[in-house]
């Protein structure tokens, strides 16, 4: 008689011979991949979803290098590759993982979330003629205005301001003086313009004929600055424009301030000023 020494194993139930080869859900076989000394790679296993009638069937394969986990899963029917968490958020039953904007970081220096920044818009209603936000707008700089009378934080100019500004120039002079600089200071053999309260310095013009030394040169009418070294170039032939825009409030001559002593140079100022005649 002859006897058969080796027989197959023989199905009894419908359940799976190696109990780690079915999971009833994706982290419980990503958390058995990642961790569980007993995976191996090339090893097949699958997702069982009985209530919505889906199964999912993953390859364990090697994660990247320098990676804590052991093994990582890889979807064989969707061919989608390497499946892992994203900002620590697994994927879904389909193998897709969702972010949104709590998730993401605005930058490596910036911690806040995308979330976070757009809530900051909250409040801000759009037309179509104009934005509409209901909260304080803190501008740190508005280019092409002068903004020599802002001194305060909150300061801004509005409409009524600007017209009354305008009805003042309207009534006022526009003037030009002329001043001498030689390399000492100002040449006092010429004469001299007593500038008076109220006055607005809207320009200053100084014209270097002749180089200075190492030197910096500040001009003041009263104990008021209205140009400084930051716009002028002492050592340098050229014509050097400021816009200062200041009302006066004190009486005064043009003064000429050096901060060293120079061999050489010279310059013209020119002061463009406005008057109210009827003050």
């Amino acid at each position: 008689m002859v006897t058969e020494l080796f027989h197959g194993y023989l199905r009894l139930k419908n359940f799976p011979l190696d109990e780690s080869s079915i999971f009833s859900t994706y982290q419980d076989a990503y958390n058995y991949a990642a961790s569980n000394q007993t995976a191996y790679a090339g090893q097949v296993i699958a997702v069982v979803n009985i209530g919505d009638r889906d199964v999912s069937i993953y390859n364990l394969v090697f994660p990247p290098a320098g990676s804590e986990i052991n093994l990582e899963l890889q979807g064989i029917a969707s061919g989608i590759g390497a499946i892992r968490f994203v900002n620590g958020e697994a994927p879904n039953e389909d193998g897709e993982v969702v972010i949104d904007g709590t998730h993401i970081q605005v930058s490596s220096t910036d911690t806040r979330t995308v979330a976070e920044v757009l809530a900051l818009f909250e409040g801000l209603t759009i037309t179509e003629d104009e934005f509409i936000f209901d909260r304080t707008i803190n501008a740190e700089r508005l280019t092409g205005l002068a903004t020599a009378q802002i001194e305060l934080l909150t300061d801004a100019i509005n409409l009524e301001y600007f017209n009354t500004y305008l009805a003042d120039s309207e009534k006022a002079e526009v003037r030009t003086v002329q001043a001498i600089l030689d390399n000492t200071g100002r040449a006092y053999d010429v004469q001299h313009w007593d500038f008076q309260i109220g006055d607005i310095i809207t320009k200053v013009v100084v014209k270097i004929t002749e180089a200075y030394s190492s030197t910096n040169i500040t001009l003041t009418i009263g104990s008021t600055e209205i140009m400084n070294a930051e716009y002028i170039f002492e050592d340098a032939i050229g014509d050097y424009i400021y816009e200062p825009n200041i009302e006066l409030t004190e009486t005064g001559t043009m003064l000429t301030e050096l901060s060293a002593a120079s061999i050489t140079g010279a310059a013209t100022v020119y002061i463009e000023y406005t008057r109210d005649l009827y003050e």
